[in-house]
């Protein structure tokens, strides 16, 4: 699993054994290495706006450490409903239910099931106050 990591994330905050991060914004260069250091980190991926702004010396940095740097793009909102609700919705419509019945046996919304249930496979989901990569 990916763990977000922003420019107030405490090192602290990652387990030990996350081998992927991904770079929300840029980080000065002495939290970098810090994560690099400490960690087992050997992914990292980020936007193609937040390479641009994380500066080429950090950039070859992370490269001479051996680290593999993935520019991608994740649009969109992270889903504010936690997983396991999301895999009932799915699930129940996989047993032909109807999304009127789901909204009565899950208390969400039937837009917003339907709209799980088309989206099923989103990248991002937020849990808590953090957004999980899947």
């Amino acid at each position: 699993m990916r763990f977000p990591v922003w420019p107030y994330t405490h090192a602290s905050e990652i387990p030990d054994s996350a081998e992927e991060i991904h770079l929300v914004r840029p980080l000065a260069k002495k939290k970098l290495l810090e994560l690099v250091d400490k960690k087992k980190v050997k992914k990292v991926f980020l936007s193609k706006s937040c390479l641009g702004r994380l500066g080429e010396k950090k950039a070859g940095m992370l490269r001479e450490k051996g680290l593999e740097i993935i520019v991608e793009s994740k649009r969109g909102r992270a889903l504010g409903i936690p997983l396991d609700r999301v895999r009932e919705v799915v699930e129940l419509h996989k047993d032909f239910q109807s999304f009127r019945k789901i909204e009565k046996l899950t208390g969400i919304p039937k837009s917003t099931a339907h709209y799980l249930v088309r989206y099923a496979s989103r990248q991002k989901i937020k849990d808590k106050n953090r957004t999980l990569y899947l």
